[in-house]
């Protein structure tokens, strides 16, 4: 009998411990901890703002400092301390897409010949073109991977010869290879607008490894660009400021 009660007992300590736990904390209980997302460029290092974060051997030396229990998972705790430290980042930066983006953009439409694309490319200096409908709206991006992923033999000797061929326009009515810009392009796009802070957007770009972020008004039409460039020279104006006027 006394061995049934405890097993009682401890079945109904477990249940009220998932109960309260899963519908009034909104954690779930058992806990598992959340699968690591697979590195973009298939290495063993951690994306770029995890590797600057709070890592669990620092909650684990601050518990102990601490001396006391904190009823909170450790999961838990590193996303508050990342929340906060964005929170903090954007409030120190206050910085929107608006305040750094290129105006002047060059642009393409899904009808452009693709040695023309690739022109525009080499005499700007860059990496991207949004490609645009009739309207300006985006409807997708091309960058010079893009005409690279094209290439059967990407070796220096053959790249030269294979990119020529490539961009020549095929004679005829049919064609084996793509033509135009639209056959190429990226149509899945991450765009932001004027009004995104550029804290929120170093944050959400970093580990998706963009190096070229259309920014785009309510209609979807393209009213800028955001290179990496520009978010570099927006922290380096931020922090020079900060040295500066230690106050700011």
């Amino acid at each position: 009998m006394l061995a049934g009660q405890v097993v009682l007992n401890i079945g109904i300590a477990l249940g009220s411990t998932m109960l309260i736990s899963n519908f009034i904390l909104r954690r779930p209980y058992p806990y598992h901890a959340q699968a690591t997302a697979p590195s973009l460029h298939r290495t063993q290092d951690e994306a770029p703002l995890r590797r600057i974060g709070l890592a669990h051997e620092d909650l684990a030396s601050a518990v102990a400092t601490l001396d006391t229990f904190v009823d909170v998972q450790e999961d838990e705790l590193v996303e508050i301390y990342s929340l906060a430290v964005d929170h903090a980042f954007g409030r120190h930066v206050g910085l929107t897409c608006a305040d750094i983006m290129s105006r002047d953009v060059m642009t393409v439409h899904f009808d452009t010949d693709l040695e023309k694309a690739w022109n525009l490319l080499r005499l700007h200096k860059i990496k991207s073109l949004p490609v645009v409908d009739a309207f300006g709206n985006l409807i997708g991006i091309t960058t010079v991977a893009d005409f690279l992923r094209q290439m059967d033999d990407t070796s220096a000797a053959g790249l030269a010869v294979r990119l020529q061929g490539f961009l020549r326009r095929t004679p005829g009515l049919t064609s084996e290879k793509a033509e135009v810009v639209g056959q190429i392009m990226t149509s899945d796009v991450f765009t932001a607008t004027p009004q995104t802070s550029v804290a929120q957007l170093i944050a959400r770009v970093s580990d998706k490894g963009l190096a070229h972020i259309p920014v785009v008004d309510a209609g979807r039409k393209v009213v800028g660009i955001v290179t990496q460039s520009d978010m570099l020279a927006a922290l380096y104006k931020r922090l020079a400021m900060s040295e500066a006027v230690p106050w700011a």
